[in-house]
């Protein structure tokens, strides 16, 4: 039945089948015809460009289009979500999130800074209101420029700080207790961002990360130290005492000289941790709960304390009072405050707050979690799996851990389609929310958004991840 089909083909040159995604060879006089139209194959529609969606055509191939690095889609116009066309390739428009208590800062890839949220004590890096902005703004220098040139961020209750690419670190927002670390009195509110210095009036330099608490804030340089300034009521500098302090200075260690090794920094309400280029824990500050995981409890850890018998740290992250860990065998650990399942060790009913490491569950009375890859906590705790999808457990008051439903152990976050979020490879978790980069180049939030801080352009609480509002270029 088909032989009139061929020999319509050999007469026409194969043109009348080509909306059947199939093209000719012009030089064998249409003899020979090719499926087209799917990647790697040639284009449709011989002078022009005709691909299937999703693709463009490219040197008569059509190839990927819309993600990070491909060929811009659509005229060279368009990209996928989270995505900007530049020069005809797209690439990451936002590239760090530092969620605070109720605001956020966003990193644009050129290295300028956009705030979103709550702004009482100029948090958002403009002069400080009562209104709420659920658009990023842009934070602007002391001379009424853009502030930028900035690498990463970091987020505290009421404040915020940037790690500059000279290695420099400037902060903004509520000055209280010396949080922003410029050596200056107390303040409600700075607007604009200030540098940070040391003890001899030098600035800090070679930064390569900044993580924040309530009102203390810590840094990790290059060499793998740590420097703190804030407060200090429960020892949360690590330099051994509990004076605050308008400037940076190391932490130390028992010994009393600077405690190095650090290969990540996370910094919590009123403790910060650190894991060591060893793959131990270290933790340091507010020990009410046993959050620092010493074993014991207590109103303040002055010097970094190893977490008990836990080794082989992958990652770790600092959070309201508690603190979680994964191991490179992929199980996951936490301690500290068990209120509002945090430990995520499925005891709904008597919650009982653990002073040293204890093993995050797969289910209600079963077998530990054994495929976590990354942490991150804020109000609850929230993992990376090996197979990059995400998990959370505790208090899910606003949609914080991303179901809807809240658990005592690990439950999949599920996105706006109704699936399992997936092709996660970074979490930053602070407070009441959450954010997650995906491999395709976007970030997305879920959790508290009363005050507009997830930057969906609404502030409406969602227990969907919803993407960052930022635009490139």
């Amino acid at each position: 039945m088909w032989s009139w089909v061929v020999m319509l083909i050999a007469l026409a040159g194969c043109d009348l089948v080509l909306g059947l995604n199939r093209t000719c060879d012009e030089a064998r006089f249409g003899s020979e015809c090719s499926t087209c139209g799917a990647a790697g194959q040639a284009c449709c529609a011989a002078g022009t460009t005709t691909c299937g969606e999703g693709l463009v055509c490219g040197e008569s191939t059509c190839t990927a289009c819309g993600g990070v690095g491909q060929p811009c889609c659509a005229g060279e116009t368009t990209c996928g979500d989270g995505l900007f066309c530049g020069g005809g390739t797209c690439s990451e428009c936002v590239i760090d999130v530092a969620p605070g208590r109720r605001h956020m800062c966003s990193l644009r890839y050129d290295g300028t800074v956009w705030c979103s949220g709550q702004n009482n004590t100029a948090q958002l890096g403009r002069a400080p209101s009562d209104a709420r902005s659920a658009t990023p703004a842009q934070v602007m220098g002391a001379d009424g420029a853009a502030f930028g040139d900035a690498v990463s961020l970091g987020s505290g209750r009421d404040h915020s700080c940037a790690v500059r690419r000279d290695g420099t670190v400037w902060c903004w927002g509520r000055h209280s207790e010396g949080q922003l670390g410029d050596n200056t009195p107390p303040r409600d509110s700075e607007p604009v961002p200030v540098q940070v210095i040391q003890a001899d009036g030098l600035p800090l330099t070679n930064i390569v990360s900044v993580s924040a608490g309530n009102c203390h804030t810590c840094a990790m340089d290059g060499a793998g130290g740590v420097a703190c300034w804030g407060c200090n009521y429960a020892g949360q500098l690590g330099d051994g005492g509990v004076a605050p302090r308008p400037f940076a200075d190391p932490v130390l260690d028992s010994t009393g000289v600077p405690f190095t090794g650090v290969a990540e920094l996370s910094v919590a309400h009123q403790h910060a941790c650190a894991r060591r280029s060893d793959a131990t824990a270290w933790c340091w500050g507010n020990n009410k709960y046993g959050q620092v995981g010493n074993g014991m409890l207590g109103d303040g850890t002055y010097q970094p304390y190893p977490a008990m018998a836990l080794d082989d740290v992958e990652s770790l992250g600092a959070g309201s009072y508690f603190t979680c860990a994964t191991r490179r065998d992929g199980t996951a650990w936490c301690w500290g405050r068990a209120f509002g399942n945090r430990l995520g060790d499925g005891k709904d009913d008597v919650p009982e707050d653990r002073p040293r490491p204890g093993r995050v569950l797969e289910d209600f009375g079963g077998g530990p979690f054994m495929h976590a890859s990354r942490i991150s906590v804020g109000s609850v705790g929230c993992l990376v799996t090996n197979d990059t999808g995400v998990w959370c457990w505790g208090n899910d008051q606003y949609g914080t851990t991303g179901g809807f439903n809240g658990s005592s152990v690990p439950a999949p976050v599920i996105d706006r389609e109704g699936n399992q979020l997936a092709g996660v490879d970074r979490l930053v978790g602070h407070n009441a929310h959450t954010c997650a980069h995906q491999t395709t180049g976007r970030y997305v939030c879920w959790g508290r958004n009363s005050h507009g801080e997830l930057a969906n352009g609404t502030t409406v609480n969602t227990g969907r991840p919803s993407t960052v509002a930022l635009t490139c270029p």
